[in-house]
């Protein structure tokens, strides 16, 4: 096998690429791990962009454990079968070509060193093998994801939610654990479905407008709308009104009362006044602070060097670009988000508790 091309990696540059891109980052892959574990979504260049990571990561003698179709946060938590996991994914504009998202075998995202050292691997020796590696189906991991989040989830019973996943991947995950848990749920394309073309999240869109009409409609109901890979959400108020993610993080804050805090440097002043207690918000809940002194990090914009600290400090809550952090997972998981959410809606008006926070500031 030819010496591959000098490349670069970065967190951006894994986001779009091309098939013989994909090819050589299964090669840089292969060149640091035994076994890798592969998951895609549904986007429509996924399958081919994840036949070229296979491809590269078989050629160098290495062996793919392929679980299918699932969320970013199940091919994080399958990452432990093997050395690392990818998660091949579109971005939100649904014409791109489909990218990946790497996981360390602890469920971590790639930070930065991690890539280099892929680069290095790439650029610095030449890679020859004589051995093709083999593809092994897993079929369970989706189940096995579920049955984690449920063992760690306190039961919701008395929240109402609609939940819109979009026909994507979450259709498989999130309105079942919710029902699990004792959450009434209705449900808005909550079939998966290859030809759907998910949007971005707008308020303009159609399918966001139903969303909204029908929150507004079910009396008592708050609204969910989870993103294409089910790392995220966005959450509607009992009045259908969008709450900005921030006075989101702020209402968690509050709910859960974290002892360690990861933020973004653009975050809102609104969350760390919430949890240094110069802002109270008038929330039932049944967790208490820490006995320690409570710490709060602020992190670049970078989502993963955000979940590469958070994994450090064995934190307890976090955000960024992709979504919530919770204990439990070392990524962004919507799903972890939208359970912690049903546990606030249970004993709390999410609209009541978001009137009473001020204008956003940075």
């Amino acid at each position: 096998m030819s010496e591959p091309p000098s490349v670069h990696f970065d967190p951006e540059s894994m986001k779009i690429h091309t098939p013989d891109m994909g090819i050589t980052v299964g090669v840089a892959l292969a060149s640091l791990h035994k076994k890798v574990v592969v998951g895609m979504d549904l986007k429509k260049s996924s399958a081919m962009m994840r036949e070229a990571i296979v491809s590269g990561i078989l050629s160098l003698g290495a062996d793919v454990i392929d679980i299918g179709i699932a969320t970013a946060p199940v091919v994080s938590h399958a990452s432990r079968l093997g050395d690392c996991g990818v998660f091949v994914s579109g971005s939100d504009d649904y014409d791109s070509v489909s990218g990946y998202i790497i996981f360390d075998e602890d469920g971590t995202p790639y930070p930065a060193r991690d890539l280099r050292t892929m680069e290095t691997s790439v650029n610095k020796r030449p890679l020859t093998t004589s051995k093709v590696g083999r593809v092994y189906p897993y079929l369970t991991a989706t189940e096995e994801y579920l049955e984690k989040v449920l063992s760690e989830s306190k039961p919701s019973s008395g929240c109402s939610m609609v939940v819109d996943c979009r026909c994507g991947v979450c259709a498989d995950t999130v309105p079942k654990a919710l029902e699990t848990l004792g959450v009434e749920v209705l449900s808005i394309n909550g079939h998966r479905d290859v030809d759907f073309i998910p949007k971005d999240l707008g308020i303009t869109e159609r399918e966001f407008e139903d969303l909204t009409r029908m929150v507004g409609d079910a009396t008592g109901y708050i609204g969910l709308r989870m993103n294409t890979s089910g790392s995220n959400l966005t959450l509607l108020d009992e009045n259908g009104e969008v709450v900005d993610r921030w006075k989101v993080m702020a209402i968690l804050v509050a709910y859960l009362k974290p002892n360690k805090l990861i933020l973004p440097l653009d975050f809102s002043t609104i969350v760390e006044d919430v949890f240094n207690g110069e802002i109270e918000i008038p929330i039932t809940t049944p967790n208490i602070s820490y006995g320690d002194e409570p710490s709060m990090t602020i992190m670049g914009m970078s989502s993963n060097s955000i979940c590469d600290e958070f994994t450090r400090q064995d934190a307890d809550l976090g955000i960024c670009n992709a979504g919530f952090v919770l204990r439990g997972s070392n990524s962004p998981d919507g799903l972890r988000a939208a359970i912690a959410i049903s546990h606030i809606s249970c004993s709390n008006s999410i609209h009541k508790l978001v009137s009473t926070l001020p204008e956003l500031q940075r």
